[in-house]
């Protein structure tokens, strides 16, 4: 028997209870699952040591949008997200160097450049709202080299399936936060973490198994398709809406036919 009655326990977690306890329990897993996502990669690369296929662009961005986070996460006195970020921004960071050392794919090596002049332009501006939109995408900055990569480079043997499956779900936890904590750009942050962290998971995924350029084939095959009918569509139909507005004026019909008198001979 146990020694309480749950039925007693259970009424005094109430809603506004365990929202609070999700504040606060949900940006640490958050934190915890942004750090477990890097270590798979770090050890494949430490066992490996090779780095092929691994975007040293998407890498160093992810670092730097974690370091922008921070910044802002300090001046806002958000200590908490802060800390769900520093853990991961310094594994991040060790796994950029890794790739540059081990080489690492090198396209879109301009991207973390170019994101963090953004983020002093908008940054100088002195618009919050402005500066809250940015800081909601800058995972597009971060997965979009890794992205390219995964769908596109040859050979991806130095990434790790369960780094972006940890990250997919990180996502989703991080976008439950922001629900709970109002915070737009955490909310918007969260959701496209999941949605890119998908797409990357699937490129490598597709890739392990042989199949990815096959899939790549059909899509791109099926894209051209439908494009090319709505093109067709789209000349056609105007066409025929002028044939259908000319033809009343050209066709002759009876009743615009001049009347003929017959003409009497006379016998």
């Amino acid at each position: 028997m146990l020694p309480f009655d749950l039925l007693l326990v259970l009424p005094s977690f109430s809603p506004a209870h365990i929202g609070l306890f999700l504040a606060a329990a949900l940006p640490i897993a958050a934190s915890v699952l942004a750090a477990a996502s890097a270590i798979p990669q770090l050890i494949l690369l430490l066992r490996a040591r090779s780095a092929t296929g691994v975007s040293i662009a998407g890498w160093a961005t992810t670092a730097s949008a974690s370091a922008v986070w921070i910044v802002h996460s300090m001046l806002n006195g958000s200590t908490t997200t802060a800390l769900a970020m520093a853990v991961p921004a310094v594994l991040t960071l060790a796994i950029f160097a890794l790739a540059v050392a081990w080489g690492g794919d090198r396209r879109g090596a301009a991207t973390p450049f170019v994101f963090l002049a953004v983020v002093g332009a908008v940054a100088l501006t002195g618009t919050p709202q402005l500066f809250t939109a940015l800081l909601a995408t800058t995972v597009f900055w971060s997965y979009g080299p890794s992205l390219f990569a995964m769908w596109t480079a040859d050979d991806l043997s130095g990434n790790s399936t369960a780094t972006w499956a940890i990250a997919a779900v990180y996502g989703l936890i991080w976008g439950g936060y922001g629900l709970l904590s109002a915070d737009v750009a955490v909310i918007v942050n969260g959701s496209i973490n999941l949605a890119l962290g998908g797409a990357v998971l699937t490129g490598l995924v597709l890739a392990k198994r042989g199949i990815r350029d096959e899939v790549v084939a059909t899509v791109t095959g099926q894209f051209t398709a439908i494009t090319t009918a709505t093109a067709q569509f789209a000349v056609i139909r105007p066409v025929t809406a002028a044939i259908h507005v000319i033809r009343p004026h050209t066709a002759p019909t009876t009743a615009s036919l001049p009347i003929v008198s017959p003409v009497s001979e006379t016998p």
